[in-house]
This record gives structure tokens, sequence and C-alpha cells, in this order.
């Protein structure tokens, strides 16, 4: 599959711009702060139906202009998909294939989208939350139901909380505590279930970016103390029940809830030290560089198809060799990559017959012969 033409009006710095671009490699250049993000974060929302830089909607708008619209073409053989999202600061349109879609049903996972951003080279040094958030992307490109549930369960933890901060008595706790346990189970086996496939994959694609030959695995970090990944949903759900009976207390003294999915974590471990605790920023490297190729190679494994790839100017936190290993690894996918760059790299030549240049300046992209 891969994304054939895409076009942008008033979205960020586009004014009118319609770009066509190749089915395998397309690299974009220009200096900072001319729109090259801005044109991958229009083809992120393609996948999400958000941005990966702001929750406030009208910021995507261009300055002065009060609707924006997103289209493009998408070839998912053996059926080529015509896409349109408009949208103003609070209300926002999608339409497929010139009809409005039952996004959960119909739309979500239909285009999916693999992002490798500069701030996530350091995701094992980062807050938590930042590799909750992260984790529950990676779900939802292997399974994008898993999104339905990931919503009901932030609703439910929502109303919890606030029957916590209120004072609220235990009759309406238990109702949500039951409710949260169980969309909780689902998350957390989802989560599970990912990391095992995931550390399948891992081990090689770290060996060989880092030509070395340490075991590498994926640990989730559960606030059920007793949870082992062998644990089946109903398990798991028991297990998570006990926890949030034994904390009701201290979570009625905080006005919070402390047990859940949303209080997990998860780390990378190579040769018995945790990547973002011991390792060093060549290893944190490597790391996501291993997490990021293991996501295709899992995606393609599971779904006989590739993801579109977006790289947004991760050259620039790489040393020569890393980002040797990660293009010589990627000559070999067949699938869809955009790469933004403040400028050409020689390692680009060896792209030279596989795909298309682009240089963007002050919200325009004109094709570089």
């Amino acid at each position: 599959m891969h994304l054939k033409s895409l076009l942008l009006k008033n979205f960020r710095n586009y004014r009118d711009q319609q770009v066509q671009l190749h089915s395998n490699f397309n690299f974009i250049f220009g200096k900072n702060a001319q729109g090259k993000t801005n044109l991958l974060e229009a083809i992120y929302y393609l996948g999400y139906l958000k941005s990966f830089r702001t929750s406030t909607r009208d910021h995507l708008l261009s300055r002065g202009g009060s609707t924006a619209v997103i289209e493009a073409d998408v070839d998912i053989p053996p059926i080529s998909h015509q896409i349109r999202i408009l949208f103003e600061a609070k209300k926002r349109e999608v339409w497929l294939n010139k009809k409005r879609p039952q996004l959960f049903r119909d739309y979500y996972g239909l285009v999916p989208i693999l992002l490798f951003e500069p701030g996530e080279v350091y995701l094992f040094r980062e807050s938590p939350s930042q590799r909750r958030r992260f984790m529950n992307q990676a779900v939802f490109l292997d399974y994008p139901p898993s999104l339905k549930t990931l919503r009901a369960y932030d609703e439910v933890l929502a109303q919890k909380n606030r029957i916590l901060k209120e004072g609220g008595g235990s009759v309406a706790l238990e109702i949500w505590n039951e409710q949260l346990v169980q969309l909780g189970a689902r998350i957390i086996r989802q989560r599970i279930e990912w990391i095992q496939k995931m550390s399948g994959e891992m081990e090689g694609e770290y060996r060989n970016l880092s030509l070395g030959g340490e075991k590498v695995m994926i640990r989730y970090d559960s606030s059920v103390p007793v949870l082992d990944k062998e644990m089946s949903e109903e398990k798991i759900l028991e297990a998570l029940r006990l926890t949030v009976r034994e904390k009701e207390g201290e979570e009625k003294r905080r006005g919070e809830s402390v047990v859940g999915p949303h209080r997990d974590d998860f780390s990378l471990i190579i040769d018995d030290r945790s990547v973002g605790e011991f390792g060093s920023q060549g290893e944190n490297r490597s790391a996501i560089i291993a997490l990021k190729l293991s996501q295709i190679k899992l995606y393609e494994k599971e779904h006989q198809k590739t993801p579109i790839f977006l790289l947004d100017d991760v050259v620039s936190e790489l040393d020569l060799g890393r980002t040797q290993g990660l293009f010589s690894t990627l000559q070999t996918t067949p699938g869809q990559v955009l790469i933004t760059a403040t400028e050409k790299s020689k390692l680009l030549s060896n792209f030279k017959e596989k795909g298309a240049y682009f240089l963007v300046e002050a919200g325009e992209v004109r094709v570089l012969g």
C-alpha cells in the first residue's frame, strides 16, 4: 500500500498544495520552519485523526483561516481509496470514498502510519507517560480496535477519579472499579501480547545495529505486582480486581486511582540492564531504531503489508554509524517511507533509483531533479 497524492488547503502554512508521492522513498528537504514537519503531520492525521504535535485543532489551521482540508488518494490493493478530512476549530468531517464512514468499523486502521520523531530517541529516559503513549499507539497500529477499549477506559477512569476527589460513597466507587478492571485487564493483555511479539523481532534488529551479541528483551512493568506474561485476560482481571481492593484506602487518601494500565510502563532490557537507567546514549539510540524497525517487520508479518513510515529529521539525532544502519535496513523495506532533513546526505545516493526528492520552502513543495 502507499499514499499516492496529498492535497492540503489552509493546513498549517500550506495554503493550497498538492504533492504526488513515490511509492517507495520520498526525501523532503528544507531549512527549519519551512513546513517539512507540517507535511508529515498531515499524513499522520490520515491514520490517527489527530496530530502528534498538538491536541488543539485550531493550531492546525492556517493563520487567518477558519477551515482546513486534507485530501489523499491511498492505494491499498486491490482498491484505491479517496479520503477527505475537513475540519474547523470545533468541528471535523471525515469522508471515505465520498461517504461518511463509521470510524471504528470502517476507518481506523485503514491507513497504518508509523512515526519516528527526534524526541523519541530519548524514549527510554523520558517519563512513563511518554512510554505509555508510545505503547498505546503501537498496540493500535497492530490492533486498531484497541482504541475503542482505551477510550472507554479513560472515560471510566475520569469518573472514578472524580468520585475519589469528591469523597463519594463506596457503592458508586465499586461500580466504577468493576468497569475499570474489566477494561483494564483487556488493555494489559493486549499490551503484553504486543510485547511478546515485539521481543521476538527486537533482538535481531538490535544486533544488526550494534554489531554485538547482546540479549535483548522488552519487559512490561505493571502496577499489578503478581502479573505474569503468560496470564490470560481472566487471570489478569482477578489480579487487577484484588490489587484495586488492596489499594482502596490509599486511593481514597490520595484522591486518585493508583492501579491500572494508566500507571503501567515498559522497559527495554539489554544483558539484564535497563537501557533507560543504565544504557549509554548510543545504546538508547540503537534501541529506539531497533524498536521502530521491529514494528515495521511485525506489522508486515501480521498484516501482509507495510505501514507508511514517517521519519522527521531523525538523522540530526543519530551519528553516522547508526544512520548508515538505519538506511541500510530501510533499503530492504518494500513499503513507503518519507524522510525529512535539512540537507542532502551522501547516504541518499543509494536510494536514487528508488525514490523522489522534494524541496520545501515557505509552505510550498517543489520536486527536485
